[in-house]
C-alpha cells in the first residue's frame, strides 16, 4: 500500500462493512470523546463494530497502551481514613469498562498481525488486493452506548449540514452530501 495508507484502508474498511451496517464512520473525530475510532460501523439496536487500522507492528503494539483498550479496572480496594488502611472488599474485584464497539477488529495488511498476537479480545481481518479475510472472530464486548451515540448525532449534523468532516459519513441508501440540497429555491 502507498505512503499515506492510513487513510486509505480506513476508507476502504469503511465501504466494505458498510455492506453489513447502515452507517460508517471513518476516521472521524470528536475533541469531547476519549476514543477517535479508524472505523465504527453501526447496525442499529446498539450493535456497533469498532475497526482499529494497523500498518506497522509497532503502532499494534502501542495500541494496548491506550485507555481505551483497558476491559476491566479493579474496584475492590478502598482506603479506610480512620484506621489508615487499604481494605480489600471480597467478591467484587473488578468492573468491565464499556468503550466503543460491540465487536472490535484489528484491520491490517496480510501477515503484519497473527491472531496469536492479539490477546484482548480484538479480532482481526487481513487486507490483501482488495479483499478482507476473517483471521480471528471478535469477542462481544460491553459498548458504551451513550459515546457511541454522541458520535452519531455529531455524524448527522455534520452531514446534514455539510461542515468539513462530511466525506467520513457513509450511510447505507443515501446519496454523499450535496451542498445544493440545502440551498433553499427563491
Amino acid at each position: 500500500m502507498p505512503n499515506n495508507k492510513h487513510s486509505e484502508l480506513c476508507k476502504l474498511t469503511a465501504e466494505r462493512f458498510l455492506a453489513n451496517c447502515k452507517i460508517a464512520l471513518w476516521e472521524f473525530r470528536k475533541i469531547s470523546e476519549s476514543e477517535n475510532p479508524d472505523v465504527l460501523c453501526y447496525s442499529g439496536y446498539g450493535f456497533t463494530e469498532l475497526y482499529e487500522i494497523k500498518l506497522s507492528r509497532a503502532d499494534f503494539l502501542a495500541d494496548a497502551a491506550k485507555p481505551a483498550r483497558i476491559k476491566h479496572v479493579f474496584v475492590g480496594e478502598y482506603y479506610n481514613k480512620i484506621t489508615k488502611q487499604w481494605y480489600f472488599r471480597a467478591g467484587t474485584k473488578y468492573k468491565i469498562v464499556p468503550h466503543l464497539g460491540r465487536e472490535r477488529y484489528y484491520v491490517c495488511p496480510s501477515e503484519l498481525i497473527y491472531p496469536d498476537d492479539i490477546k484482548n479480545g480484538f479480532g482481526l481481518y487481513w487486507y490483501n488486493n482488495g479483499k478482507f479475510s476473517l483471521k480471528k472472530k471478535s469477542e462481544r464486548f460491553r459498548n458504551d452506548i451513550q459515546a457511541e451515540n454522541t458520535l452519531l448525532i455529531h455524524a448527522f449534523r455534520i452531514y446534514a449540514f455539510g461542515w468539513n468532516n462530511k466525506d467520513h459519513v457513509l450511510i447505507k441508501g443515501l446519496p454523499k452530501y450535496r451542498s445544493q440540497s440545502l440551498e433553499h429555491a427563491d
